[in-house]
């Protein structure tokens, strides 16, 4: 993969804030090519930015549409769910946050987008959590909690299959710049 669509990649992870803010800052100053991709100005922006502030999410995100704006309608989105796939499949992103983006993409109609990724995260939303434990009688929730877990590991195995479908359809679709 070139780094040019690795910079486009990572530019739409924190557009759409799966790539945390103080990561995609460090990879800013860290990134010697991303001024030949978007341009002085465009990284003048991006180095500018106040990342600690409280508006930080919204002025990069203008920031990025601005970037967007002279590329292919719809390549925001494919080249988020190319990185969001990519960290899914690599261990590296967790399957709440993956399948959040990845259901909203199904959400929209993408036609590249996957179904499985909507329901893994409506499901995933009714687990049990962590901070709700102490609530459960310990028998039923052991009971309940091996039964999660064994449908956590399907659905893990289901978005691994879903986030390789997505990643070939994307390549036949629009190769990566």
């Amino acid at each position: 993969m070139n780094t040019q669509s690795l910079i486009w990649q990572q530019l739409a992870a924190a557009y759409f804030g799966v790539l945390p803010l103080r990561t995609f800052e460090q990879w800013v100053y860290a990134t010697n090519s991303l001024e030949a991709t978007i341009g002085p100005e465009g990284y003048l922006a991006l180095i500018s930015q106040d990342y600690g502030s409280k508006y930080a999410d919204g002025q990069l995100r203008a920031c990025i549409d601005g970037f967007y704006l002279k590329r292919p309608a719809g390549e925001l989105e494919r080249e988020a769910a190319r990185w969001v796939c990519r960290q899914f499949l690599a261990g590296e992103l967790d399957l709440e946050n993956t399948a959040s983006l990845l259901g909203q993409f199904w959400s929209e109609e993408l036609p590249w987008a996957r179904s499985e990724f909507a329901y893994i995260s409506s499901e995933l939303s009714d687990m049990i959590s962590p901070d709700v434990y102490a609530r459960w009688e310990p028998a039923i929730l052991s009971a309940r909690l091996a039964e999660q877990e064994a449908r956590v590991k399907e659905f893990h195995r289901a978005g691994r299959e879903a986030a390789r479908e997505i990643e070939s359809a994307l390549e036949h679709l629009s190769p990566a710049f």
